[in-house]
């Protein structure tokens, strides 16, 4: 396992056509993606010290939702 799943938490989701639903967490080590159909996680390159979510939602959100 690559993630602390005792610091393990949810960040948000979305939806493309190609991945399916693509969900991210963090831990106190850093930022994963989890890619449903694939069911693979993937460490991203954020710092989890200074990874805004409330930023983070805003740019992944659509504009109208």
């Amino acid at each position: 396992n690559i993630a602390d799943f005792d610091t393990l938490t949810f960040v948000g989701a979305i939806y493309t056509y190609e991945y399916g639903y693509k969900s991210y967490f963090k831990d106190k080590n850093s930022v994963y993606s989890y890619y449903e159909k694939s069911q693979e996680m993937i460490k991203e390159n954020y710092n989890p010290k200074t990874f805004d979510e409330e930023a983070w939602k805003l740019r992944v959100r659509r504009p109208g939702d």
